[in-house]
């Protein structure tokens, strides 16, 4: 059975609103449900609510975590994810069978009706979860409405924050939040209703949408299946930071890393009701990137700067990785510049003499013209016996880095 999956294209003002998640009135009067009978009576008591359950979860096979700094794996367990769930309409056409359309991955989004002012369009509004094992996703109290007026899509976003707030527009409203660049990992995702040709009343979420599914002629599985559903993925770009060095160079070390003329801070848009373009799911950087630095950080607490501690052999270290802003069409971003500084060390990472800094540019690998979001991209920092070192970088799993070669002349700026 093919189950949509959706994603959108791009990336990781007014006055400000800041609402609660909506109470709706009629989910405030509605019949309390029995869940002492061992079957979910709500399916056939239209007097009781439908509670907000969630389908499988995880993140996009398309993309690969990355850690430390970002999120690993295909799970994201004990995460604090804000969720939203919003009015939408479906301008989709009904499928030819009962059976949902075949639109794997598809980049179309429900346009999205729901308005600040209108608070039973707001079913939930940054509801804050932890996501449990396996990243299981669990919504304890909250409910559909007890009438369909409304149909709702799902939108999530991780790193959770309070200060995510719905703003007006001239043409319709929208939530976003701002992030500070270089060490925060920024997910996304959101899910549309399938739309069914043999039940075309319900175009989105809604109470009785999830009857629907329960009592469809394969109920267990069209319910566990349609569901919403929440599949995660990176808006931004990791840059893994490897370093080595020739055992002639062992003393030589990396002090200190840090990226140029960059991008410092991004917004998040969650949700964009707004008609003048849908900006759901995409980041957009703040500022210009002229004279601004992002300094490397890692270590267990990842404020540490000084790397100067970990030794270098002929095996690549990793020490950190940058998470920054990829670019897009209206933000381009065909290159990072970056400063390596270097220093001579005894065994205890202790400095022995000066530092150097040497200026590299980082681009895409061969063949490519521009960074992706999702992407984790090696830069490979290779200190030689005669006290130089080579950059390269490579995207994973495709192949070979485009290759840039920079010699420090030890007679004009030797390590003492």
């Amino acid at each position: 059975m093919i189950r949509k999956v959706s994603n959108i294209c791009g990336l990781f003002s007014g006055a400000l609103l800041l609402l609660s998640a909506a109470g709706c009135s009629k989910n405030d009067a509605a019949v309390p449900n029995d869940f002492t009978s061992g079957e979910e009576s709500w399916v056939n008591d239209p007097s009781q609510r439908v509670p907000i359950t969630f389908a499988s979860y995880g993140m996009s096979s398309e993309t690969k975590a990355v850690k430390p700094g970002v999120i690993d794996g295909t799970a994201i367990s004990g995460l604090d994810v804000g969720i939203f769930a919003l009015a939408v309409t479906d301008d989709h056409e009904p499928a030819e069978s009962g059976k949902p359309q075949d639109n794997v991955f598809n980049t179309h989004q429900y346009p999205q009706t729901w308005r600040l002012a209108d608070r039973e369009s707001l079913l939930l509004t940054n509801e804050k979860v932890t996501t449990g094992s396996n990243g299981y996703i669990e919504l304890k109290d909250k409910f559909y409405p007890l009438d369909d007026t409304y149909q709702y899509s799902f939108y999530s976003y991780y790193p959770y924050m309070e200060s995510t707030r719905g703003q007006s527009g001239s043409d319709g409203d929208y939530y976003s939040v701002t992030y500070e660049l270089g060490n925060t990992d920024v997910l996304y995702a959101y899910d549309d209703a399938y739309r069914f040709k043999s039940y075309p009343g319900e175009l989105g979420f809604n109470g009785g949408y999830i009857r629907f599914l329960k009592k469809y002629e394969e109920g267990s599985q069209y319910y566990t299946d349609y569901k919403p559903k929440l599949v995660f993925r990176h808006l931004l770009t990791a840059l893994a930071i490897q370093a080595n060095s020739t055992a002639d160079a062992s003393s030589v070390r990396v002090v200190k890393v840090e990226l140029k003329d960059v991008y410092t801070s991004a917004t998040l848009y969650v949700a964009d009701s707004r008609t003048s373009g849908n900006m759901s799911g995409k980041m957009e950087p703040v500022g210009e990137p002229d004279e601004t630095t992002i300094t490397l950080k890692g270590g267990e607490n990842g404020e540490k700067t000084d790397f100067s501690d970990i030794a270098l052999g002929t095996e690549y270290t990793e020490l950190s990785k940058f998470i920054v802003f990829p670019g897009d069409e209206a933000h381009p971003v065909s290159e990072f510049k970056m400063d390596v500084t270097l220093g001579t060390c005894s065994s205890d990472g202790t400095l022995t003499g000066s530092t150097v800094v040497k200026t590299a540019t980082v681009t895409p690998p061969k063949g490519k013209t521009v960074f992706e979001a999702g992407k984790k991209y090696t830069v490979n920092i290779t200190i030689d016996d005669a006290v130089s070192f080579e950059i390269a970088t490579e995207l994973n799993e495709f192949g070979d880095g485009k290759e840039a070669t920079f010699t420090w002349d030890p007679r004009k700026q030797a390590l003492k």
